[in-house]
């Protein structure tokens, strides 16, 4: 049906029948064989692949306008310069190219109808397009100087639409105060006068202007204005004194005297506009019938029992066609009454379909008001009318997203690719249940949206207190068969939860929606009562020794913080249970006695600035090299950059798990001063040995925790560190984790483009950790994405691990980055990476970490 009616519009989708990429392999091969320098890198194939899967999704979408099409069809160069010079142009709005696309999408948005709407400004759109068609590539002084003439007619047309919207709507409240006067005279004079006896005169007066004037009295002050009340008070004396009616029945209103009333006739036929002639004729008829009543020589029967008066044609309320049922009707009413002001829908007409624009519906739904997209002209629909266009297949309701084209075809086209991710991302093969990498995703989701977050949701780990016990008794099968008793036993509990996690040494995760601390506390204890019953052994006897299980839970309330925050709480609360003994409940809790003193234990470790001055924190380099340019049989090669990695040590220096580190650092809100010296520190080495630098160092990347990089000075402070070091900003770059980045978007988006202005390299650590944000990331300026290493370390013998960094690698350059690998650890790894496209690698294979102070000392 939509297929139909936009052919007939001028608007048939083109054919898109593979293969699309023929001529993007000609452009290739052409320019190949005119410049002699072929582009025959996978990286370049690549690009103009991705280009094309977005050209597609633009011409097979529907709603993209003929005009657009039409232009990408015609200039496969210009996309393909685009690609191969510039990746992720396509997702860039303020590249020459793409600006002019959406130019040309919204000037088409404000044409639809072509020439039927405004002949003038399509023949100026049309020429603006052919010389886009005509212009070079590369030509960008042209291409500017369309961007200007098609922004300048794209702001006079829509300057124009929005004036004349503006006029209509006026327009049709002033017709809607008219209608809702005419209804409610009709009522009122219908709710007084049924089934009363009448004189002729009357209905005359009515059916002459009386009514019209009590219409326009209730327009100017309602029912009870002193306008209605004067013109209708006439009428009803007049009906007194003609037919008998009770004076009782409106006893504010009488008039006192033929001779008043009559004058008050007389102004009221005035004020209808009729002639002098026959406001004379209708007082002098007026006069002879009151003079007759007074006499009492009205005919029997004349006056008669009072008509109801029908409502008008577009007046009469709306009721369900005979030939429909009704529930197709409130159905078709439904997707009515849903559509927002602004939307645009296809009505057939008779010279074939017409694009309108709703700009305007009455409080009560029944009555609606669209135009042209220019506003031209007006349609006052009844609702009605809609329905019954909509069953007949004579509307069609266009459901574009406000976005342009382009940036919705982007849109599409990275939810194909997440979508593909997701189909790799299995859950754990022991248990069925998610697995570690899901549980995260499903924490970041719902932090990331505003309407999830209306309910409070509880964060758990639920750990066995002996599961070496379990595996060093039962073995492994046995073990095998109880967690998955755990797990059927999670399911059955817990049917609505958002996540059910399998996390590995006997730990399992929930995330569900919860009421309130209360809840989320005896949630816990139904949990341990129900895990602590589970045997040991599945074929066990009654009193046969039972589980005891740890329960850590973290309440997500008020305003969202980040993803290591409730981890590091979560985990906290399950250490603290532990710790007490195990088989027990704990609520992370600021004020919880056993967090403090779990807290306490843990805070000798975080002593960021101690730990420095007394030289417990060191830190290490790990190169990260261009995969096209790497020799394994060159170690010396200096590194193109390098990540800043962290070791702590206690005060018997021995080192410290960097995880419970970090955690307990997050927990104390203590990263921001560890973030700081180490950066200092880093900066202060890159100062003291330059050559450093320039040999095996390379730019370096360090990490910044999501609480740093949510801080507001902290892209100032960072400035005037570069400043005092006398380090260029490009030599530096920061890594962040996705989850870091996405829950305050805004935040990070602002820090992030500041560190960028700077200079500044931008890395997205952990790429993959949290599968629902792609089309958050597209909007924050990395330059870099690490895929996390869990991916990578087994990639030769795990073609799930394939299939998903091949996905990785589309999605990350889909948007414009290079991508880098972690635990790259040998050369068989290094070759496959390098078949699918990976830019940077790191791990054991190119180089070990290693002590910034030994390899100074070395040098």
């Amino acid at each position: 049906m939509f297929d139909n009616l936009r052919a007939q519009a001028g608007q048939t989708p083109p054919d898109v029948s593979p293969p699309r990429l023929a001529p993007f392999q000609r452009w290739l091969r052409n320019r190949d064989a005119l410049q002699g320098d072929p582009l025959t890198l996978p990286r370049t194939h690549e690009r103009v692949a991705l280009t094309e899967r977005l050209v597609t999704e633009i011409l097979t979408d529907r709603s993209t306008p003929t005009p657009l099409k039409t232009v990408l069809e015609r200039i496969p160069a210009h996309l393909l310069s685009m690609a191969v010079t510039y990746p992720g142009a396509l997702l860039d709005d303020q590249h020459p190219l793409v600006r002019l696309l959406d130019r040309v999408d919204r000037l088409a948005r404000l044409l639809p109808n072509g020439a039927r709407d405004d002949a003038e400004h399509q023949q100026a759109f049309e020429r603006l397009i052919e010389r886009l068609v005509a212009a070079e590539a590369d030509d960008l002084s042209t291409l500017d100087a369309l961007d200007a003439q098609m922004d300048d007619l794209n702001g006079r047309l829509d300057r124009q639409s929005r004036s004349n919207r503006a006029h209509w709507v006026s327009v049709c409240e002033i017709r809607e105060r008219h209608r809702q006067a005419r209804e409610a005279v009709r009522l009122r004079i219908n709710g007084i006068l049924a089934d009363r006896p009448i004189h002729p005169v009357l209905i005359e007066l009515l059916e002459r202007g009386w009514r019209t004037l009590l219409e326009t009295a209730c327009l100017a002050g309602g029912l009870d204005g002193p306008r209605w009340r004067r013109h209708w008070r006439t009428l009803w004396q007049l009906h007194l004194e003609t037919c008998g009616g009770s004076p009782e029945t409106e006893p504010s209103i009488a008039v006192d005297g033929q001779r008043v009333l009559l004058e008050e006739l007389l102004d009221g036929l005035g004020a209808m506009g009729l002639t002098p002639e026959e406001c004379s004729e209708l007082t002098d008829r007026a006069r002879q019938v009151l003079e007759q009543a007074q006499a009492g020589q009205i005919e029997p029967g004349l006056c008669r029992p009072f008509t109801p008066l029908a409502p008008a044609p577009d007046d009469a309320p709306d009721s369900v066609a005979g030939n429909v049922a009704e529930a197709d009707w409130n159905a078709a009413g439904n997707r009515i009454d849903a559509l927002p002001l602004g939307a645009l829908v296809w009505s057939h007409e008779r010279e074939g379909p017409v694009a309108l624009r709703l700009i305007w519906r009455s409080q009560d739904g029944s009555r609606l008001g669209l135009t042209d997209p220019l506003g031209k002209r007006l349609i006052s629909l009844r609702r009605s009318r809609l329905i019954k266009k909509l069953l007949r297949e004579q509307l069609v309701i266009d459901m574009t997203a406000p976005e342009g084209s382009v940036q919705r075809a982007a849109t599409i086209a990275l939810e194909r690719m997440q979508s593909k991710i997701r189909e790799h991302d299995l859950p754990d093969p022991l248990t069925g249940l998610a697995n570690q990498h899901r549980l995260r995703g499903t924490l970041v989701e719902l932090l990331a949206d505003p309407s999830a977050r209306d309910r409070p949701h509880v964060l758990g780990f639920l750990e066995l207190d002996r599961f070496d016990l379990m595996t060093s008794q039962y073995g492994f099968t046995r073990s095998e068969q109880i967690l998955k008793a755990v797990a059927e036993l999670l399911l059955a509990q817990l049917p609505e939860a958002r996540c059910l996690a399998y996390l590995g040494a006997g730990r399992f995760g929930v995330l569900t929606a919860i009421g309130d601390d209360d809840e989320a506390l005896a949630l816990g204890e139904r949990l341990r009562t129900a895990l602590g019953a589970l045997p040991f052994a599945p074929e066990a006897k009654p009193g046969a020794r039972r589980f005891s299980w740890s329960l850590g839970l973290s309440l997500l309330d008020g305003p969202p913080a980040m993803p290591e925050h409730y981890l590091s709480a979560v985990n906290l609360a399950c250490l603290t249970a532990r710790r007490q003994g195990g088989d027990r409940v704990v609520l992370f809790r600021d004020e919880d006695p056993l967090i403090l003193k779990q807290l306490e234990q843990l805070h000798a470790w975080v002593q960021a600035e101690d730990a420095i001055r007394s030289e417990r924190i060191r830190l290490r380099f790990q190169p990260i090299a261009p995969l096209a340019e790497l020799d394994l049989e060159r170690p010396d090669q200096g590194a193109h950059h390098s990540e800043i990695l962290l070791s702590v040590y206690d005060e018997n220096h021995q080192p410290l798990h960097l995880g419970d580190f970090i955690a307990a650092a997050e927990a104390l809100n203590m990263m921001p001063t560890l973030d700081h010296q180490v950066i200092e520190t880093t900066l202060r080495r890159l100062h003291e040995h330059p050559e450093f630098v320039e040999g095996p160092l390379g730019s370096v990347a360090i990490n910044v925790s999501g609480q740093t990089i949510g801080e507001a000075d902290f892209v100032t402070w960072v400035g005037r560190r570069l400043e005092h070091w006398a380090i260029p900003a490009q030599r530096v770059g920061f890594e962040v984790t996705e989850t870091a980045a996405i829950v305050d978007i805004e935040r990070a988006a602002a820090n992030l483009a500041q560190l960028k202005a700077l200079g500044c390299s931008l890395y997205l650590d952990d790429f993959g950790s949290g599968l629902s944000s792609y089309g958050y990331l597209k909007r924050l300026p990395f330059d870099y994405v690490k895929i996390d290493g869990s991916f990578i370390k087994d990639i030769i013998n795990n073609p799930h691990d394939q299939a998903i960094v091949r996905s990785f690698n589309e999605i990350a350059h889909f948007m414009g980055k290079q991508t880098v690998a972690e635990f790259v650890e040998n050369a068989g790894i290094i070759a496959l990476l390098r078949e699918i496209g990976i830019d940077h690698v790191q791990g054991y294979a190119i180089a070990r970490p290693d002590f910034i102070d030994e390899v100074v000392t070395r040098h």
